[in-house]
């Protein structure tokens, strides 16, 4: 009986001092609501002010998550973490401070005073507004390109002339421009600039069109009977990816990086080749390297068409330069955008009206073309050899043009030594040289 008694009082006394552990005085207050001790602030640039969060209830802070601050436009006024507010430059902005889903703002207003700068004026950020690519060249036949505009400010752009047109021509952000370009009507190549304005910026992209080809097909005679026409280029190869083209245009060549020719991973391309190397062609020292001609034109050629190409012989050279009819009126020292070379006119040649060409000219400056003149001459048929320079194994020679015939000489020099055209300043000439120099190659075909 005591026993039980004993365990009766034990528990009433354990219940006490639970019920006790529960009461309401301890008991955390549910949040409703915050505010600042300030709903708006003057301060000067450069002055600091604190701004205090009121809980309500007030006993609801123990239990309320932890503040976070954040500023509107942080380039006119700052929060610390602590709600300490700084003006930074003249303006207006609004301090937030978030406590869970609940919040308070203030509206701070910093005025000139303090230490800060004057009432700077920000530009737009000119990372934030820009056009690529910077240039559009189109052929002759035109078509559509396209432009990317990378923008967080209002942008619109217009065209010089009629011929190229822009969808869209404006807006707000980034955009993707499809400008399309009709085809050329004349040989002359045409520029525009569209121009790009997006607030204080301006930014410019240059349309340049190809001028019109011509579609007759001029012939120059290599005998009394048969006539070729030239390909658009010298030939090129591209060392590591082995590939064969004509150059872009007929003046450019590569130059002195011919003489990468001994680097098997060069990159890139060479147009200087020893003697009928179509087969092989970065050999470059030993005589014996070069018994018999591969024609080059065997190869695929990347933009050569479907046509049959092939190196003139030295007799085709020969009757290019002095055997057809009115040869010296048809041939002369020339430059194209200052590069020195030889021009051949076809049979049929009509000088464009607005130009001169003056035959047989002993030096290189008195036909001298730009570009776009060069276009005119080229579109009535005229061809171009560029003093694309000759290369003795890896030597480099300028300011002369050196172009391979098919034809070796057999005679005098046991066969080390082969036929081709060639011109200087002092000498025009088809002449047998070293079968292990690097010259040009210019294939034909037939008309």
């Amino acid at each position: 009986m005591k026993s039980n008694m004993k365990k009766l009082l034990f528990y009433a006394i354990l219940t006490s001092i639970v019920l006790a552990g529960c009461s309401p005085s301890t008991k955390i207050s549910e949040l409703r609501g915050i505010s600042l001790n300030k709903s708006s602030l003057e301060i000067e640039m450069g002055e600091t002010k604190q701004l205090v969060v009121i809980y309500e209830p007030e006993d609801a802070e123990e239990g309320a998550p932890e503040i976070r601050w954040e500023s509107s436009k942080e380039r006119v006024a700052t929060v610390s973490k602590n709600g300490r507010v700084e003006g930074k430059q003249k303006g207006t902005a609004v301090i937030t401070a978030f406590c869970g889903k609940l919040y308070a703002e203030c509206k701070v207003e910093v005025v000139t005073g303090g230490s800060g700068p004057v009432d700077p004026i920000i530009p737009p950020d000119p990372d934030k507004f820009s056009v690529s690519p910077a240039e559009i060249n189109s052929p002759a036949a035109g078509g559509t390109f396209t432009l990317n505009v990378k923008a967080n400010i209002p942008w619109s752009a217009a065209c010089e002339e009629t011929w190229a047109s822009l969808t869209p021509n404006s807006g707000d952000g980034d955009a993707e421009i499809t400008v399309t370009v009709e085809p050329a009507t004349s040989s002359k190549s045409t520029e525009q600039k569209i121009t790009f304005t997006a607030g204080e910026f301006t930014d410019i992209v240059t349309i340049t069109r190809a001028g019109k080809k011509s579609d007759k097909v001029f012939g120059f005679s290599v005998s009394n009977v048969q006539q070729i026409v030239f390909s658009s280029g010298n030939l090129q190869y591209h060392v590591k990816d082995k590939v064969w083209r004509f150059a872009g245009h007929q003046y450019d060549f590569v130059g002195k990086d011919n003489s990468n020719i001994t680097w098997e991973n060069y990159n890139n391309w060479i147009d200087l080749f020893g003697w009928g190397t179509g087969n092989r062609p970065t050999i470059f020292e030993d005589y014996e390297e070069y018994p018999t001609f591969y024609e080059w034109g065997k190869n695929t050629i990347s933009n050569g068409e479907s046509y049959t190409w092939r190196t003139m012989s030295k007799e085709e050279w020969e009757y290019i330069i002095s055997g057809r009819a009115n040869a010296a009126d048809l041939q002369s020292r020339a430059s194209v955008n200052d590069i020195n070379g030889y021009i051949l006119l076809p049979d049929d040649w009509v000088k464009p009206e607005e130009l001169e060409f003056t035959a047989g000219a002993s030096d290189f400056t008195t036909n001298s073309y730009s570009l776009v003149d060069w276009e005119e001459m080229e579109y009535a048929g005229a061809v171009f050899l560029p003093a694309a320079y000759h290369r003795d194994r890896v030597k480099i020679y300028e300011d002369c043009g050196y172009y391979w015939s098919s034809s070796p000489e057999e005679e005098l020099y046991n066969n080390i030594y082969s036929y081709c055209f060639f011109f200087t300043a002092n000498k025009v000439k088809v002449d047998y040289d070293s079968r292990r120099y690097g010259m040009s190659v210019r294939l034909v075909r037939a008309k």
